[in-house]
C-alpha cells in the first residue's frame, strides 16, 4: 500500500499470505480508487471472503417496465415518504394532503 501500483499493470493486485499461525492464511488485496470506492470495495470484498450467496441472477437486458408498474412504485415511493412525513412532524397530514388535491395556500385550487 505504501508503493504505487505499476502503470502497465492492471489496477489491482492481490497477495496471499500463507506461513500464519495455526494454519491460518490471509489474502492482501489492493485496488485503484477508480476500481471501486471505499464501501463500494469492502462490499466486494465481503461478498468475496463471505461465501454469501448474491441474489439470483436475473435475464439481462431486463424488460422495460410497462406504466401501470411504474405508477404503482411512484405512488408506494409517495405514501411510505408521506407515512414518514406524517410521522416525524405532526400537524404535516392536513397540510400535505391539501397539497396532494392541489389546494396551495396562496392560490387556486388545481383541477
Amino acid at each position: 500500500m505504501t508503493h504505487p501500483l505499476p502503470p502497465d499493470q492492471p489496477l489491482w493486485s492481490a497477495t496471499l499470505v500463507t506461513g500464519l499461525e495455526g494454519d491460518a492464511c490471509a489474502l492482501i488485496v489492493v485496488f485503484h480508487h477508480v476500481l471501486a470506492d471505499g464501501m463500494g470495495g469492502l462490499a466486494v470484498l465481503a461478498n468475496l471472503v463471505d461465501g454469501v450467496a448474491g441474489p439470483p441472477p436475473t435475464a439481462f437486458p431486463r424488460r422495460k417496465p410497462s406504466w401501470r408498474r411504474l405508477a404503482q412504485d411512484a405512488a408506494v415511493g409517495r405514501l411510505h415518504t408521506l407515512a414518514h412525513v406524517t410521522r416525524a412532524q405532526p400537524g404535516c397530514g392536513t397540510h400535505l394532503a391539501n397539497f396532494a388535491r392541489g389546494r396551495i395556500p396562496g392560490r387556486p385550487a388545481v383541477r
